[in-house]
């Protein structure tokens, strides 16, 4: 997935955590990091069908298969909220 160098840093700071699925607060706090990072940063857009797959190619093997789509899926969907209401209330 291509993402600017201080997107790419966050991403790989959420992602990178052995527990980036669960609903820690830490964990929490480290997406919704990438999440205002990207907003703020990022010049081209990125589909959550593309973060989804991301996701399930960095932890293919390592996780339950379908619990790994689970999770990828909620977080691709929970990002594509998050910007759609980022863009939608600037307007």
């Amino acid at each position: 997935m291509k993402l600017s160098p201080v997107c790419e840093k966050m991403y790989s700071i959420w992602i990178n955590q052995d527990t980036w699925y669960t609903p820690h607060p830490l964990d929490k706090r480290r997406f919704y990091d990438f999440v205002t990072t990207y907003m703020q940063y990022s010049r081209k857009d990125i589909s959550s069908t593309r973060l989804k797959m991301d996701i399930i190619s960095k932890y293919k093997g390592k996780l339950d298969h379908e619990y790994l789509e689970e999770r990828a899926e909620y977080y691709s969907c929970l990002f594509d909220e998050l910007v759609e209401y980022v863009r939608f209330s600037k307007r």
